[in-house]
């Protein structure tokens, strides 16, 4: 374990209740290693406790919740991780390489076609995604413009929610979220399910709550320790998702697509210098 984290945790001890104290046991016992690379949903399944619990001893120890308890054993974990004879752009460059390996040896062909049919087949198609996670769906949006699919990509909480309230039965919901747990996401995903909108996940933790909600989860095999620089690795495995889902709509639409992309290009070709 991170060794402020977990001195932070054995002084806390002094003045903790029983409960607090078996708490604090059962993370002295786990590798933080892995568990930096965990959902809150994850780890409360992995030592038996509620998620509500594993909340109230992080605040109990000062953090403002799981991902900020996470924060210093994430920034250790990733000095040990970079090698020193590399330099930022080699190692930038060294990470987004694995990521996107990753994510082309575990995605599932079939479930991108699944999600390309009814993406093509919707009435309405909007796509959710909230920081860092809001890349992806407005790449997704500019991609299928071309082929002429309007993709509503929000990022606030209250156009999410005017969205999702106005879905119905033929129409897809595409959600963005590393963890599955953001709550603006998760709010948009009950209205949309609500409406009976097709539900789809893109997700680290098809096991999260969004994934719960959702008709089909595309797992994103990319997890970093708490995000603090940003999550790049994983904004680069929801755009290769995205990537994926617009170029799969386009082998379906066939000359159709093409015809319709021509249009397009050639309506905006006047505005290059």
């Amino acid at each position: 374990m991170n060794d402020s984290v977990a001195e932070l945790i054995k002084q806390s001890h002094k003045q903790a209740t029983p409960s607090e104290k078996r708490m604090g046991k059962k993370l002295l016992s786990l590798n933080m290693d892995e568990v930096v690379y965990m959902s809150i949903t994850e780890l409360s399944e992995k030592i038996s406790s509620s998620e509500a619990t594993i909340l109230r001893y992080c605040r109990k120890l000062g953090f403002k919740g799981f991902q900020d308890f996470k924060l210093p054993i994430s920034r250790d974990l990733a000095l040990k991780e970079k090698e020193a004879d590399l330099s930022p752009t080699s190692f930038f460059l060294s990470n987004i390489s694995k990521a996107l390996e990753k994510e082309a040896e575990s995605i599932d062909e079939e479930d991108i076609e699944i999600v390309s049919n009814k993406l093509l087949s919707s009435r309405k198609i909007a796509a959710f995604g909230v920081g860092s996670s809001h890349v992806a769906p407005t790449f997704l949006k500019q991609r299928l413009l071309a082929v002429g699919k309007y993709v509503m990509a929000e990022e606030s909480s209250h156009s999410m929610a005017a969205i999702a309230s106005n879905l119905s039965n033929k129409d897809i919901c595409i959600l963005f979220s590393v963890t599955g747990s953001t709550k603006d996401i998760l709010d948009a995903a009950r209205l949309a399910k609500a409406n009976s909108a097709y539900i789809v996940s893109i997700t680290s933790y098809p096991s999260s709550p969004l994934g719960k909600l959702s008709d089909i989860i595309l797992s994103s095999c990319t997890k970093e320790a708490a995000p603090y620089r940003g999550g790049v690795t994983q904004t680069m495995g929801q755009l290769f998702i995205a990537g994926l889902i617009s170029e799969k709509c386009y082998s379906m639409l066939g000359k159709e697509g093409e015809k319709i992309a021509s249009k397009t290009i050639s309506n905006f070709s006047d505005k290059l210098i």
